[in-house]
């Protein structure tokens, strides 16, 4: 992000303090600070600022900047807004919410935006301002109720097990480690999925490591006939048994292999299925729930597996 140029009267605009520690990246900035010589004696760098300190400098501060790219939350602007000091911030990612309507904010990426924040709250006035709107405890609950609440939540009676909703038919559910680090709704549910006290492992980027008598269950909305479709990686010699209330009982036998595709039909009955695994070591990586007869869902599902949604232009 380039510079803007130097507004006038710049030689009156107050000391900027960073605080925090160096980061790969940084060097950038470092020169363009050590290169001009009026910018450096309006800066000071403080690399290893304890909390005592990080406090007098909220509390003696005009006001706070935290100009980060992307943020899961920004605690600095929240301890800002607690200190009763506005927050200038990018108009990005979390920090619209950890700002809220007190927060001072810019476009993100754009040098001349920033300085015209910036500038907005040196106006003493201005400052008062956008202070007042500044929410109580700066719009966060005290931690001694968040405390209070989560102790009176771990003493009550635990909540009621509940099955997750029912399987889409012909949809298969990936038991892969999910590669994104943002909540994910599949690694969610593969989760929910495995039955409690069972020998499951932590979930690997190739699947969920199944140990003897590992199982999972899987509810379905649909009481007919029904073909469970599973999917292994890497597994040592393998029994699956597919279980249903009011259905015989179904198994496959596996030898060992890098990888499977096994298929399970199993009778009309209750609507609940109950996988489980007689192995030493098994990685299952999906499931795949569709009606026995239906070629309709046989095609859905080849192209849930194999072709790419389109995407508009």
């Amino acid at each position: 992000m380039a510079p803007p140029p130097r507004p006038p009267g710049a030689r009156r605009h107050p000391r900027l303090v960073c605080a925090g520690r160096r980061a790969d990246g940084d060097a950038a900035a470092l020169s363009l600070l050590e290169a001009d010589p009026d910018l450096k004696a309006r800066v000071t760098l403080l690399h290893d600022a304890d909390d005592a300190m990080l406090g007098r400098l909220y509390r003696s501060c005009l006001f706070t900047l935290y100009p980060s790219a992307q943020e899961g939350w920004g605690l600095p602007v929240s301890e800002s807004l607690a200190h009763r000091k506005v927050p200038v911030t990018p108009a990005a990612s979390a920090l619209l919410e950890s700002g809220g309507t007190a927060a001072r904010t810019f476009a993100a990426g754009d040098a001349a935006s920033l300085a015209a924040a910036v500038e907005s709250l040196l106006d003493p006035d201005a400052r008062r301002e956008a202070e007042s709107r500044i929410p109580p405890g700066g719009g966060l609950r005290p931690w001694a109720e968040v405390a209070a609440d989560l102790l009176g939540a771990a003493a009550g009676p635990a909540p009621e097990p509940r099955d997750p909703d029912p399987l889409s038919l012909a949809c298969p559910v990936s038991l892969l480690r999910p590669a994104r680090t943002v909540p994910d709704p599949d690694g969610l549910r593969a989760l929910l999925l495995r039955e409690p006290g069972t020998a499951w492992g932590p979930t690997t980027d190739a699947g969920l490591p199944a140990g003897p008598g590992a199982t999972l269950r899987l509810p379905v909305a649909e009481a007919g006939t029904l073909r469970l479709h599973v999917t292994l990686a890497r597994h040592e010699a393998t029994r699956v048994f597919l279980f249903r209330d009011g259905a015989p009982t179904v198994s496959a036998c596996l030898d060992p292999a890098p990888q499977a595709l096994v298929a399970l039909e199993i009778a009309a009955g209750a609507p609940l299925l109950r996988l489980a695994f007689e192995t030493r070591y098994a990685l299952v990586a999906g499931v795949a729930v569709l009606r026995a007869q239906s070629a309709e869902d046989r095609v859905t599902l080849l192209e849930a597996r194999f072709l790419w949604p389109a995407e508009p232009a």
